[in-house]
């Protein structure tokens, strides 16, 4: 209807013209026995799901947090340790603490069924169990779970990571690439002048130049890369597997596109630009030195006139 609100306008647009291919489900399979871990996953593999299979359960902690499962099938009674446990171990962790844990062992005893849901576990599914309604109780469940992160994880705005759930994902991407003995990039972006474009435009032509920059940022990196709104007008990226000189150069590339987009307002137009800090690990050893590093190379790209990007030394 008009007056057409833009902002809404450009939302109603990215959802008929932007494809974005979803991550696949991914479910995490525990039992000892491996031959039903086996089957489960086989028969979550033609519902396209990602299953992972672990017949080590005291492995937990190390799968999840490379892994990052949408949910826990959880096999009741295991020899080194039980179902019961695990789940109460991992409600300590806080990254899991919303993370579906589902049973699924042959207990027909419907009061231990309910003490195992009541000890950490969302639900209870009973050997031996139909394909269909495997697949059918999992989908379900992750889906919610994803709204639901979303929710809790994601700025309102422009959808990405917020300040508290990036600086998550980078310990997490840190972690990884420590294992595997890979370089990682952090990149801390802050437009240029951005509260004279609130003052001079409206909050509202702000908040379009944000998410410009986010559809941007959606459209040129690669799916493995993080994205998040660290605050205001400031981005956080977090490009694994990824040295310092590609880094900059990727960056570079952006800040050059982005400071040709047009935005405009009531007849009138303008550019914008964005100063960027790179840092590198394993240069940078912790998620402290790494930050730091960024921000201070972020502020130095301030110091040197804008519309730069600085790769920490």
């Amino acid at each position: 209807m008009k007056p057409v609100d833009i902002g809404a306008l450009v939302d109603a647009l990215d959802k008929v013209i932007v494809v974005v291919e979803p991550e696949p489900f991914r479910v995490l399979i525990v039992d000892d026995v491996e031959v039903q871990a086996k089957v489960n996953a086989m028969h979550l593999a033609r519902a396209d799901i990602h299953a992972r299979m672990l017949t080590n359960p005291l492995a937990i902690v190390q799968t999840l947090e490379e892994f990052l499962p949408d949910l826990l099938l959880l096999d009741l009674y295991m020899p080194e340790c039980t179902g019961l446990e695990l789940a109460q171990v991992i409600r300590q962790i806080k990254t899991f603490v919303s993370l579906p844990i589902v049973y699924l062992s042959a207990e027909t005893d419907r009061e231990k069924q309910l003490v195992a849901v009541g000890l950490g576990g969302d639900d209870f599914l009973t050997k031996p169990i139909k394909p269909e309604h495997l697949i059918s109780a999992v989908t379900s469940r992750i889906k919610r779970y994803r709204e639901m992160r979303s929710l809790m994880l994601c700025d309102s705005l422009t959808g990405l990571y917020n300040h508290t759930s990036i600086r998550e994902r980078l310990g997490q991407e840190l972690a990884r690439a420590a294992r595997n003995k890979q370089p990682l990039a952090l990149a801390m972006i802050d437009l240029d002048h951005f509260k004279k474009v609130n003052d001079t435009y409206g909050h509202a032509t702000g908040d379009r130049v944000l998410k410009a920059l986010t559809h941007l940022f959606t459209r040129r990196l690669r799916q493995s890369d993080v994205i998040g709104r660290y605050g205001g007008e400031e981005f956080t990226l977090i490009l694994p597997n990824t040295t310092g000189d590609v880094a900059l150069q990727v960056v570079d590339e952006l800040r050059e596109a982005f400071s040709q987009v047009l935005h405009s307002c009531e007849g009138q137009s303008f550019c914008l630009t964005f100063s960027c800090g790179v840092a590198t690990f394993p240069k940078q050893p912790s998620l402290a030195t790494l930050s730091e590093a960024a921000d201070q190379a972020m502020y130095s790209a301030k110091r040197q006139g804008r519309n730069q990007v600085v790769l920490a030394e």
